[in-house]
């Protein structure tokens, strides 16, 4: 502020805006005094030094200027002006700071807005108060203070404009800031850091990221990151938790923090990931909103793969109790987890098809000597083309040229994986194969979901699990069923039936007989999955039939598909549990950085054969999804709705 001035008072020439830290430093003391040491415990007094680290000066806005000028011309002394006027009575002075500037601090701590009078706002970053923007807000003789969004991305201030008579909001991208395009590129790597531990930094103290999502798609369209990018460095950090249990608790927020970066994006690649990740956030709702259903949680085996099949079939389904005012809550749970198994291995199987075929047609081309090895880019080229030459017409010569060069694309994309895994691998299955195996982590088909997740050992072991809950859930929907229809058989034995005596005798035989539980240790190794549930034929055999929920579009499940299901994830299970499964290798600072899923617990590479030697067997069996060729229907007929959506309804 300027000198007092006696007629007017004093008046406001700029602004300083200054950081301090205080230290401990020892004092001082000349040599008159002695050793200090001594008189202290042998330590040497301390005192509390405190220094200056930023020292700004910031010059008054024109609005000031333009308000000081007028009170020094000829019409200073008319009474309109004179309330416009910033003056300070000199026996009246402001004795709290707060009247002329505000500081406001982000819940990060790494910005700071400094808000003057007359509504100036400047905004810094970091601790050496890096400018990132500032602005004029008419707000008159008042102070316009911002706020910050919850990871401090962004920052916002709201006035009415009485001259326009209109509410005006303003929004600024904080972090990072708007730089000139020579800068940008220089420092991409620096933002991208940046942006990714204000995400981690958001998870641990549990805050919401929608800022910090909208300021990163904001930077990646102004150039100054990229979204593959940011998304590689939160895979690494999150590859590089110490323990599986810290992935645990961060899988499912990075996976929607990665849908909803990836909003939008009309690459295929990416939308099937994006169906991958909702699926895995479906499976992990599902799973703890059944862990909390349970009357006995620890009765939902960890590892049921492991365990043999007299403990299997020694499991009482009454173990699997939920809480009796759950229970309808639990069904459309079981809805949801069924839906989302008979999808994937749908999947599953229609890629594993797909492989066999290709790799046969591979053969058969003559692409590569050795049945172990897929065919080069440059090998698929040797395809004979005049093979269409003895087609007859022009549409269809076109026709097998297209399929032609469709399968040399494909065959060089597998040829030329992206998941760092060579596609030449032994077979695992013994004896001569009338295909090359191809590794099912391939970018063959990178727009078709689910074929990512069977490399993912977490969400394999945990849709087993919750299968193996359905299970018997259902087996004890089935005994219960039975059960009734032998109260109903008996209460009507008692009434006469002239018309069919035989088959009253006969119903009334079949019930007497003793019942074995359903769903022996034979049937849940696979070795009878062709017949039905052991037992007496008629009630159990319509029992069997039976359709309990709404899932698959409504029609429901039987409890045969039920145990279908469940033993192709047994067996899945089963056959990778020998594989190795590591953390994928971090990809920042690669130039061709490709957009991945994360794992907890590392990810296996599995071949088309394991997969098809787990479906074969109940291949007849499997329940059709219905509708399941359109690619959206998984998160339809689940009910997931886009982030779009989702943030709308929010």
């Amino acid at each position: 502020m300027s000198p007092y001035d006696p007629d007017e008072g004093p008046s406001i020439t700029g602004w300083r805006v200054q950081r301090w830290e205080s230290c401990l430093k020892p004092v001082v003391l000349h040599q008159i005094f002695g050793n200090p040491t001594s008189s202290f415990g042998g330590q040497a007094p301390m005192q509390t030094v405190w220094e200056t680290k930023v020292n700004k000066s910031i010059p008054p806005t024109n609005d000031f200027k333009a308000h000081q000028a007028v009170a020094g011309g000829p019409n200073a002394d008319s009474s309109a002006e004179k309330a416009k006027r910033v003056t300070f009575d000199p026996f009246d002075m402001p004795s709290d700071i707060r009247t002329l500037a505000r500081i406001l601090y982000s819940a990060h701590g790494g910005e700071v807005a400094v808000a003057f009078l007359r509504g100036g706002v400047h905004i810094f970053s970091g601790p050496s108060f890096a400018p990132v923007d500032n602005y004029q807000i008419t707000v008159g003789s008042a102070i316009a203070a911002p706020a910050f969004s919850s990871t401090s991305c962004c920052s916002a201030s709201v006035w009415h404009d009485s001259s326009k008579d209109c509410t005006i909001l303003k929004i600024i991208r904080v972090l990072p800031p708007a730089l000139p395009s020579n800068q940008a590129k220089a420092n991409s790597s620096t933002w991208e850091r940046a942006i990714a531990e204000r995400f981690w930094w958001s998870l641990l103290v549990g805050v919401d990221w929608w800022d910090a999502v909208g300021c990163t798609q904001s930077a990646a369209e102004d150039g100054i990151v990229s979204l593959n990018s940011v998304i590689a460095v939160l895979d690494a950090d999150f590859h590089s938790l110490p323990s599986t249990q810290h992935r645990q608790q961060y899988g499912p927020s990075l996976d929607r923090i990665k849908c909803r970066l990836l909003e939008g994006t009309n690459a295929q690649e990416v939308r099937a990931m994006v169906l991958d990740m909702q699926a895995r956030l479906l499976l992990d709702m599902l799973g703890k909103g059944i862990e909390s259903a349970l009357v006995n949680p620890s009765a939902l085996l960890p590892e049921p793969w492991q365990a043999p099949g007299e403990t299997l079939s020694n499991i009482d389904p009454e173990a699997m109790a939920v809480e009796p005012a759950l229970v309808s809550s639990v069904q459309a749970y079981i809805d949801a987890i069924l839906d989302l198994a008979s999808h994937f291995i749908t999947r599953l199987r229609r890629y594993a098809s797909f492989c066999r075929t290709l790799a046969s047609h591979a053969v058969t081309a003559g692409t590569g000597g050795n049945r172990n090895m897929v065919a080069s880019p440059t090998q698929s080229s040797a395809l004979p083309a005049t093979s269409q030459g003895g087609q007859s017409g022009t549409t269809s010569s076109t026709g097998s040229t297209q399929v032609q060069a469709w399968v040399q694309g494909a065959i060089a994309k597998i040829s030329g994986t992206t998941d760092g895994v060579s596609s030449s691998a032994p077979n695992p299955i013994s004896g001569p194969s009338s295909f090359m195996p191809i590794s099912i982590n391939t970018g063959t088909f990178p727009g078709t979901p689910a074929v990512r997740l069977i490399g993912d050992c977490h969400f394999l072991h945990r849709l087993c699990q919750l299968l193996m809950f359905c299970f018997f859930f259902r087996r004890g929907q089935v005994s219960r069923f039975i059960q009734n229809a032998q109260r109903n058989a008996d209460a009507n034995v008692q009434k006469p039936q002239p018309n069919a005596p035989t088959k009253v005798e006969e119903n009334n035989t079949a019930q007497t007989r003793p019942t074995p539980p359903a769903g022996r240790s034979d049937d849940l190794q696979g070795g009878r999955t062709n017949q039905l549930v052991p037992g007496v034929k008629g009630v159990e055999e319509g029992a069997s039939r039976a359709r309990f929920g709404s899932g698959n579009a409504g029609q429901g499940y039987t409890f045969d598909e039920v145990k279908v299901l469940f033993l192709i994830l047994l067996d899945l299970c089963k056959r990778t549990a020998g594989l190795l499964h590591p953390l994928p290798v971090s990809q920042v600072g690669c130039t061709n950085i490709q957009v991945r899923l994360h794992y907890i617990d590392g990810n296996y590479t599995v071949l088309p054969e394991v997969v098809e030697a787990s479906l074969g067997p109940h291949m007849q069996n499997m329940p059709r999804p219905r509708g399941a060729d359109a690619a959206g229907l998984l998160l339809r007929e689940l009910e997931l709705h886009p982030p779009a959506e989702e943030w709308a309804s929010a």
